[in-house]
């Protein structure tokens, strides 16, 4: 079985998580994807209501900021660089701003983590492969939206290169704000079966940027809609992570005996047989430790000190609350 081991590397992976070195720059040509016509923001397209993504919430961690979606009633799947201790992780679910809840102290929408896990074959830089991660609560969330992760055998019909996909995240906007959950449609440039990468390849363009980490890629199929995809780090340029010229995601489908395998552990087998136990991926070994995509810069909601954001102000805040609350 797999072991749940909490994450203290909070200094490592979170504080510098927007400054961490980058790979070499790569050339992924997009000149044959049209893009968009009716794009309402430079970075995330537009703004939506907590309901038209449903399963997606934010998750604070520490004095960072990620996001991630729910896929079980007492489970959500993020990226493994998002995932510290359970102490300092809270999950806000049910709301469009998470500046709302922790200002107002809504601990309502606030939910405690039990248990973190991060993939055993994670790598933690340069390249920050096989980013997945879980966060078990300490309470089923009641009435979740749940969603599914779509099947590797889906990829090839609904995630081919030049298709369109919606994103979505708390992260970071064209002002330096996060916490209000925003959506645009991106096309696929490069996918193989752990990741993809998403966007345009110029600034100006939708794309996600910092606290959008962990958020997903949503796909419908046969009116079933899909989580197929964890923002997990930029295309860097001249060795920096911008915003706004693509990002590699996560493509959770192979990865879903190991999330079995940790849902069991902690909820039990009744409630985690949606996770498939077998998947059909081409894998050299067991801990899917592929050459990724393209080496890139991890990033969260934490700054490297030059953006003026709000939430990471606030975030504190809302640990100390918690615990007055609930200590």
């Amino acid at each position: 079985m797999v072991k749940i081991k909490s994450i203290n590397k909070i200094a490592a992976m979170i504080c510098t998580a927007s400054a961490i070195g980058c790979g070499g720059e790569t050339d992924y040509s997009v000149d044959e994807i049209d893009p968009p016509q009716n794009q309402t923001d430079i970075l995330y397209g537009e703004e939506i209501e907590h309901g038209e993504i449903p399963a997606i919430g934010g998750l604070v961690i520490g004095s960072g900021l990620c996001s991630a979606t729910v896929i079980h009633e007492q489970m959500v799947l993020t990226a493994g660089h998002c995932i510290i201790q359970p102490f300092y992780t809270r999950f806000i679910y049910g709301v469009s701003d998470l500046k709302k809840v922790i200002i107002e102290q809504q601990m309502e929408f606030v939910h405690d983590a039990a248990a973190t896990a991060r993939y055993p074959g994670y790598n933690d830089g340069p390249a920050y492969w096989n980013d997945i991660g879980l966060v078990i609560l300490k309470k089923p969330i009641k009435d979740a939206a749940t969603l599914p992760i779509m099947s590797p055998d889906l990829y090839e019909e609904r995630l081919s290169v030049g298709n369109n996909v919606v994103i979505a995240g708390y992260g970071r906007d064209e002002n330096d704000n996060s916490g209000v959950l925003k959506k645009a449609n991106v096309p696929i440039i490069r996918r193989d079966d752990l990741e993809t990468i998403i966007g345009y390849g110029f600034p100006g363009m939708p794309d996600a940027c910092r606290g959008d980490s962990g958020g997903g890629i949503y796909v419908s199929h046969e009116d079933i809609d899909y989580v197929t995809g964890i923002a997990s780090r930029l295309i860097p340029h001249d060795g920096e992570a911008i915003c706004g010229r693509s990002t590699i995601y996560t493509l959770p489908g192979c990865y879903q005996p190991w999330i079995r395998e940790i849902c069991e552990e902690n909820l039990g087998e009744e409630s985690c047989s949606n996770f498939a136990k077998e998947v059909d991926c081409d894998l050299p070994n067991d801990k899917l430790v592929l050459e990724p995509l393209g080496e890139g810069c991890s990033y969260s909601g934490r700054g490297n000190g030059k953006e003026n954001n709000i939430l990471l102000l606030l975030t504190p805040l809302l640990l100390y609350g918690l615990r007055r609350k609930k200590g």
